[in-house]
């Protein structure tokens, strides 16, 4: 499992970190769509929600990854 998946669950105690010595290599997520003037309702949620969600991974400072939890 991704790390920025798992570190919530790690965190709360209802997940144990295995293999620590083989961590998974990081990977950039490009998220392109064409503009609209109006996009859809399913595809304002899905942008809405991988910008919420990223921001909770990424440190502001330097585009890269935050530090885990």
């Amino acid at each position: 499992m991704p790390p920025f998946l798992a570190a919530e669950p790690i965190c709360g105690g209802r997940l144990r970190p295995v293999l620590v010595d083989c961590p998974m290599t990081e990977q950039q997520l490009s998220l392109l769509y064409p503009h609209h003037r109006h996009p859809s309702s399913i595809v304002r949620a899905y942008l809405d929600f991988c910008q919420n969600h990223a921001r909770r991974y990424v440190d502001p400072a330097t585009g890269g990854s935050a530090p885990t939890r």
